[in-house]
């Protein structure tokens, strides 16, 4: 009697033993041979692990089959199990969300093969990004309310550029904005041109901790949120120069300004409303302060965030 798939395709069946050179053979009687050997029913899970958005296969992924962890070749693996019936399979992969499935052998006689099959693709938070359910632009009262945890912490300048002395930084709070102000006066007022530095932020900060490895909803709700702005997740700090000119008058100093932007995201994560306010900078203008009152205090100025005039938002 010849051995049987069970719930394998033709076409997989053929791959994977191509993949991991098994062979199983069946139980034949010869002319000359008067009694045959049955073999004992054989069960295995068999699958592969993929890219679900691109179908590649994914030989990093940990792979377990009752809890019993299996080896991958080319992203696809092969097991057998003691047992018909349920089994399950559980795959992790750095970057990926876990994924947990139960395959089922089912009941052979012996001399006969039964397989179960878990073809199994994973997705990126990035894969799933999805639009927002709700878009809201913070009031000044809820902004302020967000002040201490967010923008002083990660806004306000804190250390004067060399050959600075730096004063009180002054806060202007609308509606989805928040402008902050800091004066530098230089220790030797000097005729321009002058080259000074500035620092900004590229990217935006959260009011959540991210997991840092599991993924998670929240892992997909700041991809989502990641996605709309265009922008990283996490603040990176980024120092630059900049040459100031005020028509042959003597600057004493300069403003830092930084435009701060905030927008509040909901997303519909897993039957979940996922909400919570993301924070950028969208601009940092430089300003010179020079010794006469019949300068514009425009000119020679430097408006940048992370690549252009005027800012990005």
């Amino acid at each position: 009697m010849k051995g049987k798939f069970f719930g394998y395709s033709a076409k997989l069946a053929l791959a994977v033993l191509a993949v991991f050179g098994t062979m199983f053979t069946s139980c034949y009687e010869k002319e000359e041979v008067d009694t045959t050997t049955v073999n004992p029913a054989a069960y295995y899970v068999v699958g592969s692990i993929s890219d679900g958005s691109d179908g590649q296969p994914i030989s990093t992924a940990t792979v377990k089959i009752d809890d019993a962890v299996v080896a991958l070749t080319n992203g696809a693996f092969i097991q057998q199990v003691t047992t018909s019936g349920a089994h399950t399979v559980s795959v992790a992969a750095e970057g990926y969300y876990d994924v947990t499935k139960t395959v089922y052998c089912v009941v052979v006689a012996d001399g006969q093969t039964s397989f179960a099959v878990a073809d199994i693709a994973l997705f990126t938070p990035d894969s799933q990004a999805t639009s927002p359910t709700e878009v809201t632009t913070p009031s000044a009262n809820d902004i302020t309310a967000e002040m201490q945890t967010v923008v002083k912490d990660n806004f306000i300048p804190t250390t004067a550029p060399t050959g600075t002395t730096m004063g009180a930084s002054t806060i202007d709070v609308t509606d989805g904005t928040i402008v902050i102000t800091t004066p530098l006066t230089l220790n030797t007022a000097t005729v321009d041109p002058i080259e000074v530095s500035y620092t900004y932020n590229e990217g935006f900060s959260f009011t959540e901790t991210p997991t840092t490895r599991a993924v998670t909803d929240l892992d997909q709700f700041i991809a989502n949120v990641a996605r709309q702005l265009n922008k990283a997740y996490g603040l990176t700090r980024v120092t630059k120069n900049t040459t100031l000119y005020e028509g042959g008058n003597s600057i004493y100093g300069y403003n830092i300004i930084y435009t701060i932007k905030l927008q509040e995201y909901i997303f519909l994560i897993n039957n979940i409303n996922w909400g919570g306010t993301a924070t950028w900078q969208s601009s940092v203008s430089i300003v010179p302060l020079v010794d006469t009152h019949d300068s514009h205090d425009t000119h020679g100025g430097s408006t940048n965030a992370g690549g252009g005039a005027g800012g990005a938002e």
